[in-house]
């Protein structure tokens, strides 16, 4: 990459699993093997109880992970 980029590879990021649940949707959707629903569940689970996320008055702002607190409004 043409920037310095740390990253802690047991640290998940919002993009990563935004992108994964969408995946996992469409599987099912093509499928209907219900195990893809179950991991889009637990990627839900995991962004509202794990994640951590903002409330403010235009609604609410995930942040981009469990240890960088930085909200996205892009994923």
């Amino acid at each position: 990459m043409p920037f310095e980029w740390k990253n802690n590879k047991n640290e998940s990021y919002l993009i990563t699993n935004s992108v994964v649940g969408h995946s996992l949707i469409e599987l099912y959707e093509n499928t209907k093997d219900k195990k893809y629903l179950k991991e889009v569940k637990n990627i839900i689970d995991w962004m509202v109880n794990s994640l951590g996320y903002s409330i403010g008055k235009e609604g609410i702002c995930f942040w981009y992970s469990p240890q960088m607190k930085k909200q996205v409004i892009n994923a």
